[in-house]
């Protein structure tokens, strides 16, 4: 269900009398709060993926303190998730 809720593909049923369809109301809003922060996550990795490719290929520059510490930030967020993938490669 976590994987669904992930990928968006999850919504809090409803019927037409307004009750919730299998979870309940408050177990609802914390599966949908749970995607939330998880599609900001994939967001984040996403982003700092690419950015740092445009680095590698001295597209942006971090020199610039905005790009620096927009990276710095990506980095430091997203490494609990990658650290263990970079130490494999």
């Amino acid at each position: 269900m976590l994987a669904l809720a992930a990928r968006g593909h999850y919504t809090c049923g409803h019927n037409y009398k307004g009750v919730t369809k299998g979870l309940g109301l408050h177990m609802c809003s914390v599966v949908e709060l749970v995607s939330s922060v998880m599609m900001l996550y994939f967001w984040m990795i996403l982003i700092q993926v690419v950015m740092s490719w445009l680095v590698a290929f001295n597209v942006i520059n971090t020199q610039n303190r905005f790009v620096y510490t927009g990276g710095n930030f990506l980095h430091r967020s997203t490494d609990p998730a990658l650290g263990p993938i970079r130490r494999l490669l």
